[in-house]
């Protein structure tokens, strides 16, 4: 069962997560800055405690470790990951379906003519085969048959 305060937790996420969605570009250079202000603060450490300029910024970066995976941790916990990857692989099929407009007629044109027979076909046979008659009783109706036609 979820409480108040869970559901009040969820929203929260949820919310913030797609604040990140919509506005991931000013969030991301927001995130390069507090990076960078952090490897600052530590390379103003180690400069105070003697090290060279390079020495210190080397020795900051290692100590800090790797920005590039903070970043893409950063934007998975706070953006809509499935929503991103779709608007980025629909972007990536019209571009590529833009690119060849050949191909993309003949699909299409194609796609269209199967769907239109396949429901006609099954039109006509819903209404010939499955669909019952249109009559009071229909399952008692008889339909005579001749045999022997060749005996006369």
């Amino acid at each position: 069962m979820i409480t108040a305060s869970k559901l009040e937790y969820r929203l929260r996420g949820f919310m913030a997560k797609l604040r990140g969605f919509l506005f991931r570009q000013r969030h991301d250079e927001e995130f390069d800055d507090e990076l960078q202000e952090h490897l600052q603060l530590l390379v103003e450490k180690y400069v105070t405690q003697g090290m060279s300029r390079e020495e210190a910024t080397q020795a900051a970066r290692r100590q800090f470790g790797n920005t590039t995976l903070l970043r893409e941790v950063r934007r998975e916990s706070q953006t809509l990951t499935s929503l991103e990857t779709l608007w980025l692989d629909l972007r990536y099929s019209l571009h590529t379906l833009w690119k060849s407009r050949g191909f993309t007629v003949v699909s299409i044109t194609t796609l269209a003519l199967g769907i239109g027979a396949a429901t006609a076909i099954f039109s006509v046979i819903d209404n010939v085969l499955l669909a019952p008659f249109p009559y009071k009783d229909a399952r008692h109706i008889v339909f005579p048959r001749i045999q022997g036609t060749q005996q006369g």
